[in-house]
């Protein structure tokens, strides 16, 4: 019997399906040499540069997407400050911009960690939001860069670089991973 060096389950494949962890144990019974899931882990390995068996495409996109999360995040004073030539900012509206603003940085801080240990359906919610930001933004983007040149400029950089994230994201090497990763997850909203 196959089992986890991590958390004690049997194995099944290149990863434990209770923690995820890859398999790098070898086979306790029968033939020695031939590590568990070596055919499913060689083609794992190609690429690989994580314990979580991320190939380099979806490494770099997370750290873009950090990236661009700390580039939304360094926008804010720069919005404030232009914002506040337009005129006083009432005191409630205040409160409610920074609860705000705080809540979608932690939601998007989880999004991309969840894109980070392969949940599919965090890579495929990501790519909706750009996609509607994106059609939002450009709607108004003549006025946003007459209003603010500064913070339009930075939220350009900020949708480059979701771009590019999820051109790395959905490529092919990145959807088998995903499509890999999703076989050895229990059943349920993880």
């Amino acid at each position: 019997m196959l089992i986890c060096s991590e958390c004690g389950a049997s194995l099944n494949g290149a990863f434990c399906a209770n923690c995820g962890h890859p398999s790098d144990l070898e086979r306790r019974a029968g033939d020695e040499s031939e590590p568990i899931g070596a055919a499913q882990g060689a083609q794992v390995k190609a690429g690989v540069t994580d314990t979580l068996g991320r190939p380099d495409s979806v490494r770099l996109a997370v750290t873009l997407l950090y990236i661009s999360l700390a580039v939304r995040v360094s926008t804010e004073p720069f919005a404030y400050l232009e914002g506040s030539r337009q005129g006083p900012v009432p005191g409630e509206l205040k409160a409610a911009l920074v609860i705000f603003g705080v809540l979608a940085f932690a939601f998007s801080w989880y999004l991309i960690n969840r894109v980070s240990v392969g949940k599919n359906w965090a890579r495929i919610l990501c790519l909706v939001l750009t996609i509607l930001g994106t059609a939002f933004s450009l709607a108004s983007f003549q006025q946003q860069m007459e209003m603010a040149p500064l913070t339009t400029t930075l939220d350009l950089a900020d949708l480059g670089l979701n771009v590019v994230a999820l051109i790395f994201l959905f490529q092919q090497k990145s959807s088998d991973w995903y499509k890999q990763v999703g076989t050895r997850i229990r059943p349920g909203f993880n």
